[in-house]
């Protein structure tokens, strides 16, 4: 008799689906079995890609040959069907979408407001949407936990948060030992007089990594500009720059920068962004390797994690990819 109760609630499940609350608070009536899948933001991708590429039904946007380099060819050759994008654009192409039919998208909830008014549209033709958060690292995880349920690959899930946890682990240890605290700045823009604030809600790697990010804003702001004198009077211990453009004139001998505290140790580094950034935007699973890699960068041989078997580790488990130590060598630029 239990057996025929459990046959008859596994075919229920199958026949009615499941229901999850998603990070947004919804309630969300899935399909038990999804094998068709969107992330219609480029971090919901990231994760999407990490966790289950053979579920994508498309990309957001055309990668450049370096983003391809370290992919799966499957993805590379995804359609692009568009996304919400934190610059404000908003480009998916519904028409594409309904054609490839989702079983369900996956939603940055930072992108609500410009998502909302598409869900209802998706409702329609049978497409479900479901609200991640991916802004401090502990949103990693249980976004990763519930999309990998959801995906049914818990199993996989669970072995990268494990991947995630130790590697965080192990950058504690380290910091744990250490008798100051680095103050860096995040060099952005094509001058690098584009910053971050200390509250803002990617800054955590850095935080884990004992960091101390010298710039505070008083009023809420994105991405603030401040002027070379502020550097100056600032004189951080280190600086990651995001752009390489600006990164590659900053070697010129004769630098606005030349006389920084970071210029003259030679502690300013490129923040390695491929295929996703390992600091900040999009945030993605990438900074569970990029805490690792700041902490090689702040603290040198104090920090005594193999970050060469870290990365190797990472491309392998999270991107599908095999590393050889020269393409390792291609992602890491510092003076």
């Amino acid at each position: 008799m239990k057996k025929i109760i459990l046959m008859i609630l596994v075919l229920l499940s199958v026949a009615f689906g499941r229901e999850f609350t998603d990070m947004s608070g919804r309630k969300v009536n899935l399909e038990a079995n999804i094998i068709k899948a969107f992330g219609a933001s480029p971090p919901m991708s990231a994760m999407l890609y990490m966790l289950a590429p053979n579920k994508m039904v498309g990309k957001n946007y055309e990668f450049l040959e370096i983003e391809k380099k370290f992919m799966l060819p499957q993805m590379i050759n995804l359609p692009v069907l568009g996304g919400f994008f934190g610059g404000g654009g908003s480009g998916i192409n519904s028409e594409k979408l309904i054609l490839v039919r989702p079983q369900v998208i996956f939603l940055w909830d930072s992108m609500k407001n410009m998502s909302d008014k598409y869900e209802k549209d998706f409702e329609k033709f049978g497409i479900s949407s479901v609200y991640l958060k991916q802004e401090s690292i502990e949103d990693l995880y249980d976004s990763l936990n519930l999309m990998g349920e959801i995906l049914g690959v818990q199993e996989r899930a669970e072995k990268l948060i494990k991947i995630g946890k130790e590697n965080i682990n192990l950058v504690q240890k380290v910091v744990q030992k250490q008798k100051n605290s680095p103050k860096i700045y995040f060099a952005q823009g094509l001058d690098g007089l584009q910053t971050q604030c200390e509250s803002e809600r990617f800054f955590d790697v850095a935080k884990i990594a004992g960091a101390k990010n010298i710039h505070e804003c008083k009023n809420k702001s994105n991405r603030p500009r401040i002027d070379l004198e502020t550097l100056y009077a600032y004189d951080p211990d280190a600086i990651f720059v995001r752009e390489e453009a600006f990164f590659e004139e900053l070697k010129n001998p004769n630098s606005a920068w030349k006389n920084l505290r970071a210029y003259k140790n030679k502690n300013i580094f490129l923040e390695p962004s491929t295929p996703y950034s390992f600091l900040t935007r999009p945030p993605t699973p990438m900074r569970f390797l990029g805490v690792v890699w700041m902490c090689k960068m702040l603290y040198k041989d104090k920090c005594d994690i193999n970050l060469n078997a870290k990365t190797k580790e990472f491309y392998k488990e999270f991107l599908h990819f095999d590393l050889d130590d020269e393409e390792i060598s291609s992602l890491y630029k510092s003076f």
